[in-house]
């Protein structure tokens, strides 16, 4: 992780071969806001419920949060919320939702407002949003239900 403070500084990064110190490189570089941007969710699987489609999936995150003993990552500091982008297979965005938890169900009622039929496939983009409420790298994929 980028600490906030270091956002826009000049750093001076030094990497080299533990064994041979005489091969380092020396590189200045200035890390933006991008660098603090929430990771894109994975691991996106659906399945038609009674009620709906029934969307799931992995929230990633930056830093420490790849310990292969846990299902999801630690929290990051501030609120972990997702947009969830329900698209036509023209690439048109259909509906925006904000989501609290890493699963949702697209209900029949909305899904059916939406595209008039029962879909075979859904076309979404889902990112986590970062504390100020604005989205994050997207997943995006088309999945068959």
């Amino acid at each position: 992780d980028l600490d906030a403070a270091l956002t826009g500084l000049m750093l001076d990064w030094t990497a080299a071969p533990t064994d041979q110190p005489e091969l380092a490189t020396h590189i200045p570089a200035r890390f933006a806001t991008r660098a603090r941007i929430p990771w894109s969710p994975c691991h996106l699987p659906a399945r038609r419920t009674a009620a709906g489609i029934q969307l799931s999936w992995i929230r990633r995150a930056a830093g420490d949060g790849d310990s292969w003993g846990l299902t999801q990552p630690p929290l990051d500091p501030g609120v972990v919320a997702y947009r969830l982008e329900i698209r036509a297979p023209s690439g048109q965005v259909v509906r925006v939702l904000d989501v609290a938890n890493t699963t949702y169900i697209y209900p029949n009622a909305l899904a059916l407002a939406d595209f008039g039929i029962k879909q075979s496939s859904l076309s979404h983009v889902l990112s986590q949003l970062d504390a100020a409420g604005l989205p994050g790298f997207a997943l995006q994929q088309t999945i068959f239900v």
